[in-house]
This record gives structure tokens, C-alpha cells and sequence, in this order.
């Protein structure tokens, strides 16, 4: 009896101590599956949800470099044009160079300074003295225009009107006076007070001072109440002369306002002091 109890004792201990020798293997086998479902499942991740955002900002970006590449091309190819745009529709082919400024193929006008200007020569002889006295005039302003307008001159008064802009029309006036801008437009804002039947035939919507060259100019919007038509115009101060350039039409809007701006800025003033 007490060998055979001996024996079982034996096997007991044999086969605990061979499960205790198995153990770390065991361990380390999880601990391989567990790091291969990482694995595993971060890759599922990274195709699935990951990468697809990637991919379309990828491609949004490259959408928008092509819009903006394509954007410059036309913007190139707008600055290339053999034509030019400006404002009232009308197109001014270029030459096969093109030209650096539109208002080059415009027609020029001379206004004529009504006042003269003596020149006087003395000849003298061994028995008389001839004096001789020359009357002259000079520009008092010139200007360039597109030919579609045509311009009719009452003297003091410029008007330029086109069969292809019917509405829209220039007018240039000048008055002699001594007067400041605004010592001048006082006068003129007081005398339409009541012009129209006693009552305002214009008010001023906005205005503004400034200079054109050397000389002091006053720009203002005028609606006209009597006739429904808006007016921008710039009076400029020639000593003693006030020169007011304005276009009319229904309304100023900024095809009419940068056409005027354009047809301004070719204005050449003298000093008439």
C-alpha cells in the first residue's frame, strides 16, 4: 500500500510541474494574437475611413489648383484680346500691336479761348512810327472723344450726342467769373431752388473737391427733377473762367460713371490767369 501511494504522489508532482513549464509559451502566444488583431483592425481602419477622407481632399485640392490655373488663363487671355471693351458697347479693334490706351484712336477737339490776345509790332521809319496790333486766340481746353459722338458747338456750349447712346449725352459749358468754386455753385445751387415754377428744378445727391492737374475742381451727382435725368458733372476753376464737363442720362450708373471718368481724364486745361 505505501508504494503504490508513493507513486501517485510522484505523477502529481511530475505533471504540475510540466503545466508550469508550458505557461510563459502560452503567454506569449496571446499576447502575438492580440497584437495581430491590432494589426489587423487598425488596417481596416485606415482603408475604410482614413484613407477615403485623404483621398477626396487630395482631389479637392487639385480641383481648386486647376480652377485657379484655368482662372489665370482667361484672365491672360481677357488681357491679350485684340479688342478693347470700354464702357456704352462700343468695341475698339487694336492694331496688330496693341495699343497702350484706348482713347488713342479718339478724335480730339479744341475749345477756342474767346478773349484776345493783343500782339503788337512797332516799324519804325526816319519820318513815321507804324504800330500794328494782332488779335489772337488760343485753346482754352482740348479734349479727346469717340467718334460715335458728334459734337455741336453753340459757342459757350459744347454738346456731344450719339445716335448710338440716344439717353446719354455730354455737355460742356463755360462761363466767365471771378467767383470761387464754391462761392459759384452757391449761386447755382440758389438759382435752381426755384427754377423749376418755384420750385427746385435740381438737387445735389453727392459732391466732393479735389484737383485736376493744378487747377481746383468740384464733382457732384445732380438730379435733374424737371426733366427725371441724373447728371454727374466737374466744374474746374481757369482763373476767371469755370469750365463744368458733365454727362446726362437716366441714371448714373458705373458703365456711364467709368465711361465719364475716362472721357475726363483726356482734358487738357489752360491757365488762364
Amino acid at each position: 500500500m505505501s508504494i503504490k501511494s508513493r507513486s501517485s504522489k510522484v505523477n502529481y508532482q511530475f505533471d504540475y510541474q510540466r503545466g508550469q513549464s508550458r505557461a510563459p509559451y502560452i503567454i506569449i502566444v496571446v499576447l502575438i494574437l492580440i497584437i495581430i488583431v491590432f494589426i489587423v483592425a487598425g488596417l481596416f481602419y485606415w482603408f475604410n475611413y482614413i484613407r477615403p477622407q485623404y483621398v477626396i481632399d487630395e482631389a479637392v485640392v487639385q480641383i481648386d489648383q486647376s480652377q485657379s490655373s484655368a482662372t489665370t488663363t482667361a484672365d491672360q487671355n481677357a488681357q491679350n484680346s485684340d479688342d478693347y471693351l470700354i464702357p456704352l458697347g462700343i468695341n475698339i479693334p487694336s492694331d496688330q500691336q496693341q495699343q497702350a490706351n484706348p482713347v488713342d484712336s479718339w478724335l480730339s477737339f479744341s475749345f477756342m479761348d474767346k478773349s484776345t490776345t493783343t500782339t503788337t509790332s512797332t516799324k519804325k521809319t526816319t519820318t513815321t512810327t507804324a504800330t500794328s496790333s494782332v488779335a489772337t486766340s488760343s485753346p482754352l481746353f482740348q479734349f479727346k472723344y469717340p467718334a460715335f459722338f458728334k459734337i455741336k458747338n453753340n459757342g459757350n456750349n459744347l454738346q456731344l450726342i450719339s445716335d448710338q447712346a440716344t439717353s446719354t449725352q455730354i455737355l460742356i459749358t463755360v462761363e466767365t467769373s471771378t467767383k470761387k468754386l464754391d462761392a459759384y455753385l452757391k449761386d447755382v445751387d440758389k438759382i435752381a431752388a426755384t427754377a423749376w415754377e418755384g420750385q427746385p428744378s435740381m438737387t445735389v445727391k453727392s459732391q466732393g473737391q479735389g484737383q485736376i492737374g493744378k487747377f481746383s475742381a468740384v464733382q457732384r451727382i445732380e438730379q435733374l427733377l424737371a426733366a427725371d435725368l441724373q447728371k454727374k458733372a466737374t466744374y474746374v476753376s481757369l482763373g476767371n473762367k469755370i469750365v463744368m464737363v458733365s454727362i446726362i442720362s437716366p441714371a448714373i450708373d458705373d458703365t456711364i460713371s467709368n465711361f465719364y471718368d475716362v472721357f475726363l481724364n483726356t482734358f487738357k486745361f489752360k491757365d488762364n490767369k
